[in-house]
């Protein structure tokens, strides 16, 4: 016979499991309930519109100059900046490297899809400190190579942003300002971060196209109060200078239409060296031209061209002007005089005159 204390004994185990469950079963719920409140407050701070792909890399200084405190002051900075952006594969995605007598990436653009990930990755970054100088020049090589390669996620549909974060000259100057002009040449929009008075402004104006890409700011604690500027910067299209059209060179004439009596020559030139774009003008002047030739009549012997001269100088320096170039005519006893024109003038300078 089963007495009384086992059954209380076993009526107190199935309500203590109880309480397990409804306990597990809030505990979900909030977790669930936490994780819809922080996907809409991520996606209420995305500053940029749904689907303006950037590739992102930044370089934050992480010499001895900076400091373990204001690092992290500096990857606190950058974590809120990500944060206001959309992280994913048809958005944002980011770089993040630390320079200083040498550069490491940390984040590459394809290890982190998601800004969830991204955070993570983020808070897992530590300062390793470095020697007393600053090679800003490395730092802007390795960018330029390999910031935005395919291999490390760089898309090709997806313009690129180097945002470099620094409170020291580069201890390479010369070098830096070789490296910058390299830059220059790349497709890659620089946003500098200049935190103190101590950088270098020449090297900036050098690093960025435009000062108005420079941001400033006096100290490391107020490196937050410039985070919408900086975002503002990265999420605005990008703005394309206007390209004019130049002709390319003339093709060469055509075969005359007839073998005497007079036939016709073309060429045609094209638009593409290079192709007007983002608003530029046209190309100015005719795209084809023709020209007789054979003009002497069937059935007699007419003397022959000689090559024709040079072309003189131009007339003007644009605008449009003109040349002209003439032949002679090579005759035997008997011949006729040459058929044809021994005079040509061509369009030249066509660019407009500032």
């Amino acid at each position: 016979m089963i007495g009384w204390s086992y059954l209380w004994k076993q009526r107190s185990k199935r309500r203590y499991t109880s309480r397990q469950t409804v306990t597990m079963i809030r505990l979900v719920f909030l977790l669930l309930f936490l994780l819809a409140v922080y996907e809409q407050t991520w996606s209420e701070a995305a500053a940029c519109a749904p689907g303006t792909k950037r590739d992102i890399f930044v370089l934050m200084e992480g010499s001895s100059f900076v400091g373990e405190n204001n690092f992290y002051i500096m990857l606190n900075f950058v974590k809120e900046v990500v944060k206001a952006l959309t992280i994913s594969p048809t958005d944002v995605l980011v770089s993040l490297a630390t320079f200083g007598s040498t550069e490491d990436t940390l984040i590459y653009l394809k290890d982190n899809q998601n800004g969830a990930d991204l955070v993570r990755a983020i808070d897992a970054v530590s300062f390793r400190g470095g020697l007393d100088y600053v090679s800003t020049n490395s730092a802007i090589r390795f960018v330029r190579r390999w910031g935005f390669h395919k291999k490390k996620g760089g898309r090709e549909d997806a313009p690129n942003y180097f945002v470099l974060i620094t409170n020291s000259p580069s201890s390479f100057p010369k070098r830096t300002l070789d490296q910058a002009a390299l830059m220059a040449e790349e497709d890659i929009t620089v946003l500098p971060v200049a935190v103190g008075g101590a950088v270098n402004s020449t090297e900036l104006n050098l690093i960025a196209a435009s000062a108005d890409d420079i941001i400033t700011v006096s100290n490391f604690q107020s490196l937050n109060s410039v985070k919408d500027d900086l975002v503002s910067k990265i999420c605005a299209e990008p703005v394309k200078e206007p390209v004019n059209g130049q002709w390319s060179t003339w093709d060469a004439w055509s075969e005359c239409s007839d073998t005497c009596g007079g036939g016709t020559q073309f060429r045609e030139r094209r638009c593409t060296n290079p192709a007007p774009s983002n608003g530029g003008k046209p190309c100015i002047g005719a795209y084809a031209q023709q020209r007789n030739c054979n003009e002497q009549p069937c059935g007699k012997e007419y003397g022959q061209w000689m090559e024709w001269r040079s072309w003189s100088e131009c007339n003007k320096s644009c605008g449009t002007g003109l040349q002209f170039r003439f032949r002679l005519c090579a005759m035997m006893p008997g011949q006729e005089a040459c058929q044809g024109d021994d005079y040509q003038e061509r369009e030249c300078n066509t660019i407009e005159c500032p």
